[in-house]
């Protein structure tokens, strides 16, 4: 039998600060039991943000925009989404900036479960790649290949000793997401705080809410994975899968 979409059971709100405005910020999920996927609002504006994958930029962050208003810091909230079997939702960010919480996934996630999801009449849709195909842009690369369900294989190298060479391969499903993907934090270099804050980015940035990592290793610690550097960059790839 087909699985069924689902929406949230109740409304939730998540409050926090944005981590590039440093401003407060809000986000409300709304139930939606219409057929209309995930909806995206400015409550400041009153204006309904239509997502278009073909016009969200990255720029320290993924970012959304509709006729020049913009919802950035989308992809955490767009995976807990997806991968806690939410399919229509109406998102009411209160500012341009969806909180950081904890650099994770995982307050919404556990947020999602705690009001529960209600199972909607439509059969849930799906993506199909039917072909391979193969991104590259100097040394990095994104390559899909057709599968019958969702496997990710993700690989990063720093110049640093806290991280080195990481690789992970997972079969992504909702209790894998939620154990092994969502807890992962952000992270950043004390090194490049003062030129990302003179350019406006990472003002809302601190040791509650990124992995802080100076010349000889991590600031913050402990870790939640030892790998949880690649965790939580798979973490954004599905965030960003999920436009």
């Amino acid at each position: 039998m087909m699985e069924k979409q689902g929406t949230i059971a109740r409304e939730i709100t998540f409050s926090g600060v944005g981590v590039h405005t440093g401003k407060k910020t809000a986000v409300h999920l709304i139930p939606l039991r219409e057929e209309k996927g995930i909806i995206f609002e400015r409550g400041d504006y009153g204006i309904e943000i239509k997502i278009d994958p073909r016009k969200a930029f990255a720029n320290h962050a993924t970012v959304v925009v509709y006729n020049g208003t913009r919802i950035s810091t989308v992809e955490h909230l767009l995976a807990a989404l997806r991968f806690s079997g939410i399919d229509n939702c109406r998102v009411v960010i209160e500012g341009d900036e969806v909180p950081i919480l904890d650099g994770s996934a995982y307050s919404f996630v556990h947020g999602i479960k705690s009001v529960g999801i209600e199972r909607l009449p439509w059969e849930r849709k799906y993506l199909y790649l039917i072909k391979p195909f193969s991104i590259r842009d100097k040394d990095c690369f994104v390559e899909g290949y057709p599968y019958d369900g969702l496997k990710v294989h993700y690989e990063i190298e720093y110049n640093h000793p806290a991280i080195g060479f990481q690789s992970l391969s997972l079969e992504i499903n909702l209790s894998i997401f939620e154990k092994e993907i969502a807890p992962a934090r952000t992270f950043g270099f004390i090194s490049d705080l003062d030129y990302l804050r003179k350019n406006g980015i990472a003002m809302g940035a601190s040791l509650s809410n990124t992995i802080a990592l100076d010349k000889d290793g991590i600031v913050n610690g402990p870790l939640r994975f030892k790998d949880e550097f690649v965790r939580h960059k798979i973490l954004d790839f599905l965030g960003d899968i999920s436009l």
